[in-house]
């Protein structure tokens, strides 16, 4: 099935790439219009139908779009970051006040919140190699001899370190000799960093390449790296591919070569565009062992049904509540496998075995036309296999991999041997997967996209019973049992202590449905101000109410920073399986978004850390000082923007990848 044509609006910047967009787009006959930035297009795309506005008029350019009926927007060439507070006084201060604000955490910041502004309005963001698929090299050597192995084996280091800060920044360039990194543009920024590896003395011996990272937000996708016998830089497209040709870098280029570009699609005929129709149904087997999972499932089969509504899908599979809300008939519950870590694994072996038996069954019953395996490890490795064997032919795609940057890099080849598509949730998955063969897409994390459009804080704490200006303390004790189990206590224990010295303060916990006989029996007799939690309305707007959060960790995480909550992060697990992470482990935070900072901008209290008395000193610490809490929420919406906060949902990027790959 092929998409209908959707009408772009090309905001145009300076430079020649506008207009290399402009004429492809033109070429293949797609409806499109022009929207020039007064002083900054190009002149050959006056011959381009379309309109000119100011820097900074979202009240015209809203205006135009929907005049004009378009439904995708690209924007591309480069723009002056400008005077906001001129602009203000010109088209006034909607939109634009957020727009600066994001500028605080750089370019790239901005721009997504540029982009966030516009796709709020319900356009669809399209990157300018989307708009143009000829703008990304092709693969292997684009000019010169080619380079020495020594050389690929730099460019291999180079695009591991790139495509890691890639996923923090927009397009990274490094530069790396001798398997040395000399230089990262992130560190000093483009300029200086050309100046100074322009400088470096030529020597016969000496193979620099520079790498691109790639950010999903604002894609540099080909990868180019580049071997000279003195430093060079390149970029994603063929215009600076001409212009290193042509010798107008800043240092001369003796060869290019693109490592591994995604494959670029055929150019879309637009004119003649078509929808499909199937009479039959397309059964897709979705399977999930954790409320996470259910959770991405349900809006995957959400986006699958929007996206492909001429096709008649059925679901069927393993799953839970939210699942089951759109069809899904699970052959069990899956909250007996809500495991965590190796030696409580090693202990369910029997009866996660059972459960694969159980699903390979339903399996073998349905005949799947494709089946999709939602993140949990353990399981959902061992049904691709057991599935596999049964079914040979049926497509496997596996949605959330292993977090194989932070432990056990192996998984990523063993994972490519079991299954035939990847959905990644992070942009530093893709490297470790494509090395083994695995074709990757990633589709950004979901808990970067949570709507809290129905969040009411204010209506939450008169639900409750507290004034606007109380303290309120949200508890997030886990969502698996063995989570409950190990943390629960350590938290009772902590907020019996506080309630001794703080009587008044209020208390909510949100509790999973996957551990609510767990919770509740431990929770609702305690002498505390506690108000338990039970549907996704009320969590989201108690995030937004409290003061302060005691979470475990894990995605809640991210949403509490979302939600601009300060919180404290706590963690435990069986000593056996802490000691083997410990050994492996190759990063230094547990937190997403201390990660993404390379700082604790959040407190972490893991395993031995994670005492009543470090708790209870943080929690104090924080309710009694509203600019560290402030300062807090600060830095963490700064580290959400760096991991592509404002981005396209995680579930349409899924749902179209999985109708691609299944060539609908």
């Amino acid at each position: 099935m092929s998409n209908s044509p959707q009408k772009l609006a090309l905001i145009s910047g300076g430079g020649a790439l506008p207009v290399e967009v402009a004429q492809y787009v033109a070429r293949t006959q797609r409806p499109y219009i022009v929207v020039r930035i007064e002083g900054l297009s190009d002149p050959a795309l006056n011959d381009h139908p379309g309109h000119t506005l100011g820097l900074g008029d979202f009240a015209k350019l809203f205006e135009i779009l929907a005049t004009e009926q378009c439904k995708a927007v690209t924007m591309c060439g480069y723009v002056q970051r400008p005077d906001f507070d001129d602009m203000k006084k010109e088209h006034g201060a909607q939109h634009l006040n957020s727009i600066q604000s994001a500028g605080r955490g750089g370019d790239d910041s901005l721009l997504r919140q540029v982009a966030k502004v516009i796709a709020s309005q319900g356009y669809h963001i399209e990157g300018a190699h989307e708009a143009n698929p000829e703008l990304l090299l092709g693969r292997g050597l684009q000019a010169g001899p080619d380079p020495s192995p020594e050389a690929m084996e730099d460019a291999q280091e180079a695009m591991r370190i790139a495509a890691a800060i890639g996923a923090l920044d927009i397009g990274q360039a490094v530069v790396v000799a001798g398997r040395i990194t000399l230089a990262v543009e992130a560190q000093e920024g483009t300029q200086n960093m050309l100046r100074r590896v322009g400088a470096l003395p030529p020597h016969s011996a000496v193979r620099l390449p520079i790498a691109r990272g790639f950010s999903p937000n604002w894609p540099s996708p080909s990868r180019t790296c580049v071997s000279t016998c003195r430093p060079s830089v390149s970029r994603p497209s063929r215009t600076r591919l001409r212009q290193a040709l042509a010798g107008s870098l800043p240092v001369p280029v003796t060869c290019l070569w693109s490592i591994r570009p995604p494959p670029t699609p055929a150019p879309p005929n637009w004119a003649s565009s078509s929808t499909a129709t199937m009479t039959n149904p397309l059964k897709i087997m979705l399977i999930a062992a954790e409320a996470s999972g259910d959770m991405l499932g349900a809006g995957l089969m959400v986006e699958l049904r929007k996206q492909a509504p001429e096709t008649n899908f059925a679901f069927v599979g393993v799953g839970g509540a939210r699942m089951a809300e759109q069809g899904v008939q699970s052959p069990f519950d899956i909250a007996q496998l809500s495991i965590l870590g190796m030696l409580e694994g090693l202990k369910a072996l029997p009866r996660v075995n059972a459960r694969v038996r159980d699903t390979a069954a339903l399996a073998a019953a349905e005949k799947p036309d494709a089946v999709v395996l939602i993140d949990s490890w353990g399981f959902t490795l061992r049904a691709a296999h057991a599935i596999r064997k049964i079914m040979p032919r049926v497509p496997l795609i596996k949605y959330v991999g292993p977090q194989v940057w932070a432990t056990r890099p192996g998984r990523a080849k063993t994972l490519a041997k079991a299954v035939d598509l990847l959905l990644a949730l992070h942009p530093m998955d893709a490297p470790y997967f494509e090395r083994e063969g695995l074709k990757t897409i990633v589709v950004g994390n979901p808990a970067l996209n949570v709507d809290f459009s129905k969040a009411d804080p204010a209506a939450f704490r008169r639900k409750i019973g507290i004034e606007p200006d109380d303290s309120l303390l949200m508890v997030l004790p886990g969502s698996r049992p063995g989570e409950i189990k190990r943390l629960l206590p350590t938290f009772v224990e902590t907020l019996l202590a506080l309630s001794k010295s703080r009587p008044a303060l209020t208390l909510v916990m949100p509790v999973a449905e996957t551990v609510r006989n767990l919770v509740v029996p431990a929770v609702k007799d305690l002498p505390l101000r506690l108000h338990l939690i039970e549907n996704e309305d009320d969590k989201y707007s108690a995030m937004r109410a409290s003061t302060l959060a005691l979470a475990c960790s894990g995605t809640v995480s991210t949403e509490l920073a979302l939600a601009g909550c300060p919180m404290i992060i706590a963690y435990k697990v069986e000593p056996l399986t802490w000691w083997i992470f410990k050994t492996i482990a190759t990063i230094k935070y547990v937190t997403l978004f201390n990660i993404a900072a390379g700082r604790e901008i959040a407190p972490e209290f893991i395993q031995p850390a994670c005492t009543p008395e470090n708790l209870l000193k943080a929690i104090n610490q924080r309710l009694d000082d509203k600019a560290l809490r402030d300062r807090q929420v600060e830095d963490q919406f700064q580290a959400l923007d760096r991991m592509g906060r404002g981005q396209r949902p995680p579930a349409e990027k899924a749902a179209r990848a999985v109708l691609d790959f299944l060539t609908l």
